[in-house]
């Protein structure tokens, strides 16, 4: 038999990996062994909902008591699992668990998860709660913060903009100070990419994926569920395992690494790609597609792993985009977003390396307005097919109707029908973005020359 601590080792091994199938396996071995395993249920839980088993998950963890030691944590994984389900209700069940006197910390977490159900209100009951921790917080904003940014979501539902702007910047604030952006790295790194001669080596393989890129909260999850719709495409997540790759190479100087891969190693690592992506849909011999937005920094070595891929960058004007991430939490990544210097400085970033890809790569890549799609769906829709060289069926056109898992603060948003109420919502918050609403102007004409000359 396996030893316990053995066991343990790998699954840690796994997780820091982000390789949620593996760790599956491992989690489920230890539970054999000993099924009161400090955390192992709660990492199975998680694991499973981040390999896309929302529903195994609630398996998991729904019939926990409230005795268990690690309780609260579980009442979030199942909230979250609910949520990509589509089971708002029972996801904010799930959240008001975890508000209690005694952990201001989950208190904060479960009030930001409701309001990151996108299209559930909050309840009386719950605003009142919310507020009362807000007050007895008052002088504790790194205990308060998360609950700052789930304020937002009331203060707008009342139509006070200048107050949930304080209220987004008052959680920034604390955001920025936890997990700094450090734009200088981020510079090196698109210059870098710009830099290395990714169009001179090839891999031989000759798989097609499809990767959505593009900034976060710009409709990545909208295009993902429209092409997971065909019955030839599959949704997989947004996956790490290309930001890996990249990883590996930087960690060696980007360009000095490249130039030391030859064609036998591009195929092994594409391979490897394909091998991880399949495992979150096992059996299906067609399409995958990987949503993972910040893939726009590694185009150059998407292409060189697969030179046939099919990427598709989703463009939002940058005011609405930055008023989006700027109200949104993210538990990590994403740092440029807790400033609106740093979202701005991050654009600029993303659209200079994007007029690089497309010098390169021209219109193997395929630039997708937000506010055209919301326009006129069904000419984008059909558009996006064409370059896909797949036929358009009616299905990709009543996506919403899918009971497909969705894992994005998104979730909800994409079961019902495109719409145009986010287009232009930035203008709510013009006066208090000042300044700040010049400068993103200024990137959106530069965005729209880029991207779209005609």
């Amino acid at each position: 038999m396996i030893n316990i601590d053995t066991l343990n080792s790998q699954k840690d091994e796994l997780l820091a990996k982000e390789d949620y199938l593996g760790a599956i396996n491992v989690l489920e071995q230890i539970l054999a062994i000993d099924s009161a395993a400090p955390k192992a249920l709660l990492d199975l839980g998680r694991s499973q909902l981040q390999a896309g088993q929302p529903t195994k998950t609630l398996e998991t963890l729904s019939t926990v008591s409230s005795d268990h030691s690690d309780y609260l944590a579980i009442q979030l994984v199942v909230g979250h699992a609910h949520k990509a389900l589509n089971n708002n209700d029972a996801a904010a069940e799930a959240y008001g668990t975890m508000i209690t006197d005694d952990n201001p910390y989950f208190s904060g977490v479960a009030f930001w998860s409701i309001a990151d159900l996108k299209t559930r209100a909050f309840h009386d009951d719950e605003i009142a709660a919310l507020e009362q921790f807000i007050e007895r917080f008052e002088s504790q904003p790194e205990v308060r913060y998360l609950a700052d940014f789930a304020m937002v979501k009331v203060l707008e539902s009342r139509g006070d903009y200048e107050a949930a702007f304080n209220s987004a910047q008052r959680a920034n604030n604390i955001a920025w100070q936890l997990q700094p952006f450090d734009p200088a790295a981020f510079q090196q790194f698109v210059m870098q990419n710009a830099q290395t001669p990714w169009h001179s080596k090839l891999s031989s393989n000759e798989a097609a994926p499809i990767f959505i890129v593009g900034m976060h909260r710009s409709g990545s999850t909208l295009l993902e569920q429209i092409l997971a719709a065909h019955s030839g495409i599959e949704a997989t997540d947004e996956l790490p395992y290309i930001r890996r790759f990249a990883h590996q190479l930087e960690q060696a100087k980007l360009s000095k690494a490249f130039s030391e891969l030859d064609e036998k190693a591009l195929d092994g690592m594409a391979q490897q790609y394909l091998e991880q992506a399949q495992a979150h849909q096992p059996g299906f011999s067609g399409t995958l597609i990987d949503k993972e937005p910040t893939n726009f920094l590694h185009i150059g070595l998407i292409f060189s792993l697969f030179p046939k891929a099919k990427i598709i960058n989703i463009v939002r004007d940058p005011r609405d985009n930055a008023m989006a991430v700027y109200k949104q939490y993210f538990a990590k990544g994403n740092e440029y977003s807790n400033a609106l210097e740093g979202i701005a400085f991050y654009w600029q970033g993303y659209a200079t390396l994007m007029r690089h890809w497309q010098a390169q790569y021209g219109d193997k890549i395929l630039n997708v307005s937000y506010e055209a799609l919301t326009d006129n769906p069904e000419n984008q829709i059909a558009r996006l097919f064409a370059y896909l060289d797949k036929p358009l069926e009616p299905a990709c056109l009543k996506f919403y109707e899918s009971d497909r898992p969705v894992l994005t603060p998104s979730s909800g948003q994409v079961r019902q029908p495109i719409n145009k109420r986010s287009v232009g919502a930035w203008e709510k918050y013009k006066e208090p973005l000042g300044q700040h609403a010049q400068v993103l102007t200024q990137i959106k004409q530069v965005v729209d020359k880029l991207f779209f000359k005609s």
